[in-house]
């Protein structure tokens, strides 16, 4: 049960993680581009 748990919050973690590298890397790109 606590091993499911850890689960879920680490996956939910690189979720997150995930879309804010997305949301950071098109924020430098325009930064760059304009």
């Amino acid at each position: 049960n606590r091993l499911k748990r850890l689960n879920r919050k680490t996956l939910g973690y690189s979720k997150s993680s995930g879309m804010h590298d997305k949301i950071i890397g098109t924020f430098i790109e325009r930064e760059y581009y304009v």
